[in-house]
């Protein structure tokens, strides 16, 4: 029964290891918008604009395998669902500068909402962390 049991335990560890890289390369992808966004506005690199746009997509791809990564990896419900979370918010990110024209005050939210994506992701950090500290 032992063995039966470690060997199940390796796929959790695995996808969890998983989540946990997606969940790093997201958080890494949102700081490095900011630096983008940064450069775009005040060093007036115009190729950081394409780059910010282009990141914006990656992870958005990254965000999508995340809950696939949390099911593989048997999370708890509620990291599960705040991993979708992510993902719908990181999808509305995308979506919010393609309003400038018609809700101008829609697009506006783009910078809260990047602040939300950068909280979360960070909380699902922490607690994929202490899942893996217990997982051991």
């Amino acid at each position: 029964m032992d063995v039966f049991a470690k060997a199940a335990a390796r796929p959790r560890r695995w996808a969890l290891t998983v989540y946990l890289t997606l969940a790093a390369l997201i958080f890494l992808g949102i700081l490095s918008q900011g630096f983008l966004i940064g450069a775009l506005l005040f060093a007036r690199a115009g190729w950081a604009g394409n780059a910010h746009a282009t990141l914006g997509l990656v992870v958005l791809i990254l965000a999508l395998l995340l809950p696939l990564a949390g099911l593989l990896a048997r999370l708890p419900g509620r990291q599960t669902i705040l991993s979708a979370v992510l993902f719908l918010l990181t999808l509305i990110q995308v979506i919010l500068p393609n309003l400038s024209d018609s809700l101008p005050f829609a697009a506006a939210l783009h910078p809260t909402n990047a602040m939300l994506l950068f909280g979360l992701t960070l909380l699902l950090l922490i607690q994929g962390w202490r899942i893996r500290q217990w997982a051991v």
